[in-house]
C-alpha cells in the first residue's frame, strides 16, 4: 500500500477507479439498520472515514495511517472517539440496556 492517498470523506462517498479496498467485516450499507447507518453519519467526518476502512474495509490501523498519511497514535484515537459515540448513540440497542 505504499504510497496510497486517499480523499477524506469523498473516497467513503465515492471511491472511484483508483483505489479498490475490499468489503469484510461490517454489513454492507444496503443491510445495516437505519439507526446504525443514521449513527454513522453523525460521526465526525476523520472518525467516520477511519471507522469505516477499519470496520468496513478490514484495513489495519497501520495501513490506515499511511492511507491518510496520519499517525497510528492518530488513527488509534479517532477509532476510540468513533466507537464511543456510536456505543453511546446506540446504547438502548445493545444487550444490557436499562431505561430506568
Amino acid at each position: 500500500m505504499a504510497n496510497l492517498r486517499l480523499e477524506p470523506v469523498d473516497f467513503l462517498v465515492n471511491p472511484g477507479p483508483r483505489v479498490r479496498i475490499p468489503r469484510r467485516g461490517f454489513a454492507p450499507p444496503a443491510r445495516r439498520p437505519p439507526v446504525v447507518q443514521v449513527a454513522l453519519r453523525e460521526l465526525p467526518p476523520r472518525c467516520r472515514e477511519v471507522f469505516e476502512l477499519s470496520r468496513v474495509h478490514g484495513l489495519k490501523y497501520a495501513e490506515i495511517a499511511e492511507a491518510l498519511e496520519i499517525s497510528q497514535k492518530t488513527v488509534e484515537a479517532q477509532m476510540g472517539k468513533a466507537l464511543k459515540l456510536m456505543r453511546v448513540r446506540l446504547a438502548q440497542w445493545l444487550p444490557g440496556y436499562d431505561a430506568s
